[in-house]
């Protein structure tokens, strides 16, 4: 997997905006209050839930929103103090209650204003161009935020532990090298990962090796589903992600996670302040929506329609986070 997250030959700068057939940055001269489209905004807000439901879900299982202002601030855990028990808590007459300090640093941040537009020729638009060009570039914005959740906990990771490469074979025990990597975890930070996202070659290795085994009950363990394994390895939820990007138009597809497994975890409530490991912020848009859709119809022959949100992605706690490259030699 490319960590590097250049979209330079695929999506044109902000001066190439306006012309026909062209991707590009979003241009903000044209957007205006004027240009704001409610209609196709309502129809990319419908879509999420539909259309591009696998996107935002395994967008939000990666790493879950967190609506805030444009600017904020957010404290990484506080180091030492989540599993202390030193039993000296008790009061005497008279004074007070014996104080501790969280030494969790405090990060100042904001939202980016990120978005993209394409331009449409009247000549070649026939009913529905505008809407379908808006969930497209919807669903663009959706697989970028997804490349950078998976970089960022990547990056993450290696900052945290070294990085491992299992042989899944039909040798080896593939649940049991992965259950060991989540105890190393588990001994790093004191909470056990609880979410798990497989790559599909990672899923496809596992498989592959269960079937090729010899061991008594190893063809049940390939026909496990996501959810079995899940409960094998003591984790809330496992994902195996089937989305593909191309970082040029005219390129090869590349699975976006691959042969990449990541264990981390996520707090049942997210907040700011919570103990996950990674987190999605988000500001709405002018109106309260995730998305909001400008279409620029002021010139004779063409449409322009922009698409923009404001989202911010880190690693707001990298302890415990785990990632191994799954191998099948």
């Amino acid at each position: 997997m490319n960590k590097v997250l250049s979209f330079d030959n695929a999506i044109a700068p902000v001066g190439s905006a306006g012309s026909a057939g062209v991707l590009a940055l979003a241009n903000e001269n044209r957007m205006e209050a004027a240009n704001y489209s409610e209609g196709v905004t309502n129809f990319v807000l419908g879509v999420l839930g539909t259309d591009l439901a696998s996107l935002q879900a395994e967008l939000d299982f990666i790493a879950p929103p967190v609506r805030t202002a444009r600017r904020f601030e957010y404290k990484t855990s506080p180091t030492g103090l989540s599993f202390l028990a030193d039993q000296e808590d008790e009061r005497a007459i008279g004074a007070e209650f014996r104080r501790l300090e969280a030494k969790g640093a405090s990060v100042n941040s904001k939202t980016a204003n990120r978005g993209l537009s394409y331009t449409l020729d009247r000549d070649e638009m026939v009913e529905g161009s505008i809407e379908q060009t808006a969930k497209w570039l919807t669903a663009i914005l959706l697989r970028n935020d997804l490349r950078r959740a998976v970089s960022v906990l990547a990056a993450a990771a290696t900052a945290n532990s070294a990085v491992t490469t299992p042989s899944f074979t039909s040798a080896t025990d593939p649940d049991g090298l992965v259950e060991t990597d989540l105890l190393a975890a588990h001994t790093a930070r004191g909470l056990y990962p609880n979410r798990m996202l497989y790559g599909i070659t990672a899923w496809a290795y596992r498989k592959a090796a269960y079937r090729a085994s010899t061991n008594a009950g190893a063809l049940s363990l390939a026909g496990m589903t996501p959810d079995d394994v899940a409960g094998v390895l003591g984790v809330d939820k496992l994902v195996v992600s089937k989305q593909v990007y191309k970082t040029t138009q005219k390129g090869s597809k590349t699975a976006l996670v691959g042969a990449y497994i990541f264990g981390f975890y996520v707090d049942d409530v997210v907040s700011k302040e919570d103990a996950s490991n990674i987190k999605r912020f988000w500001t709405p848009c002018e109106g309260g929506q995730q998305f909001r859709v400008y279409v620029d119809e002021s010139k004779a022959k063409t449409v322009e329609v922009i698409v923009e949100q404001y989202s911010t992605i880190a690693a707001t706690d990298s302890t415990g986070i785990r990632q191994l490259t799954a191998a099948n030699s």
